[in-house]
């Protein structure tokens, strides 16, 4: 593991998913933290301080919104990328989780380059 690459924080419920993005990520070098909810997320974040967050909207228990509001709230420079299956029309989520401080949304399913795209952007970006 390369300790000058990016370290990132992949929040999922999903187990299934949430492994195929530390896959994803660890295939082009980067260093992966999981979470499987908001209180994980939050306990990996205050321990590790990671480059970015991948964060799944609907959870349960302490969900994505909730959890990225609180991480913008604590830390102002994280980065959170929202990922989310449930775009609806008429309630766009991504415009909530960006108004609550996420830096990017990507809608599920999404393909592996769509996820390093994304990643790379908000990685370089201030």
């Amino acid at each position: 593991m390369n300790r000058d690459m990016p370290l990132i924080l992949v929040v999922d419920d999903d187990v299934q998913a949430r492994k195929w993005m530390q896959t994803v990520l660890e295939a082009e070098g980067y260093r992966v933290l999981e979470a499987g909810d908001g209180n994980e997320a939050l306990a990996q974040y205050a321990l590790h301080q990671p480059d970015l967050v991948v964060m799944d909207i609907y959870m349960p228990g302490k969900e994505g919104l909730e959890t990225i509001l609180q991480l913008s709230n604590h830390y102002l420079t994280v980065k959170v990328l929202a990922v989310s299956g449930n775009f609806y029309e008429g309630y766009d989520v991504g415009t909530l989780a960006k108004s609550f401080g996420a830096k990017g949304i990507l809608p599920k399913p999404f393909s592996a380059k769509e996820l390093l795209d994304q990643v790379e952007t908000l990685l370089k970006t201030g």
